[in-house]
């Protein structure tokens, strides 16, 4: 039992295939690199789950990155718990990473992000409004918290005249962005990890945007005089392979 492995955790979905299957596509990109014997996916809602990936594997080495943009209930009491029974029971060794979007990079990361889309949709930074929408849930605070962490280190880089933070399931929320953004021009940062209906569907509506049905990422359209641009989420980003890694390798 020498051989490393690496599990990708997801949250997953049991109605939505295509959220489960872009995290089993970047599990293959990340198995390509050949720094782990094992990499996999587990899932909370879908399968393979956790319990199953872990009764499975032949590893003595275990690493465990949670694939979600913030340490909120599902990170710190789900996953931990179910890794510390399972942990109890094995002899193989268990390191739980933080979560992905926690990673020291994401903000420079969503910075170069952010400057292509100006300079490709000619807005003027200094008059465009950047929105970093989160998740968020009374049910955990730390939910909100990497995303108004992000939202600093985006107001310190500067890259645009105003950042402001936005919630699916907290305050404020996604539906008042347009009352609480100064500029005529709004860039919109789902901080999410797939390209799910929270990103692709709950915004724009919520937005009052109404993309065609076959419309892809960046969305764009004009809603009450201002021009709303809703980018892909920040899990799809091409660079998050490597921060995956990052993390894996420089887990404790």
């Amino acid at each position: 039992m020498s051989e490393r492995a690496l599990i990708l955790a997801a949250h997953g979905s049991n109605v939505e295939p295509a959220v489960n299957l872009f995290v089993r596509r970047l599990v293959s990109r990340i198995g390509a690199t050949g720094a782990f014997g094992t990499v996999t996916a587990a899932f909370h809602r879908g399968r393979p789950k956790l319990n199953t990936v872990l009764d499975q594997l032949s590893a003595g080495d275990v690493t465990v990155v949670p694939f979600m943009s913030s340490e909120g209930y599902f990170c710190n009491t789900v996953l931990r718990g179910r890794l510390a029974e399972h942990a109890r029971s094995s002899s193989m060794r268990l390191r739980q990473t933080v979560p992905v979007g926690t990673h020291r990079g994401i903000p420079r990361l969503v910075e170069r992000r952010v400057r292509r889309l100006i300079n490709v949709h000619g807005c003027d930074a200094r008059a465009t409004t950047l929105a970093v929408v989160g998740h968020g849930t009374e049910r955990h605070q730390h939910s909100r918290d990497t995303t108004l962490s992000l939202v600093e280190a985006l107001r310190r880089s500067g890259v645009v005249a105003e950042v402001i933070p936005a919630f699916l399931d907290d305050v404020p929320l996604v539906e008042t962005l347009l009352d609480h953004c100064t500029y005529r021009a709004l860039l919109t940062v789902p901080f999410f990890m797939t390209a799910g209906p929270h990103a692709t569907r709950d915004i724009p509506a919520r937005l009052g945007l109404a993309p065609h049905k076959d419309a892809a990422a960046p969305l764009c359209g004009r809603v009450n005089g201002r021009f709303v641009i809703i980018d892909e989420p920040v899990g799809t980003y091409p660079e998050l392979v490597d921060i995956v890694l990052d993390l894996a390798r420089g887990a404790p």
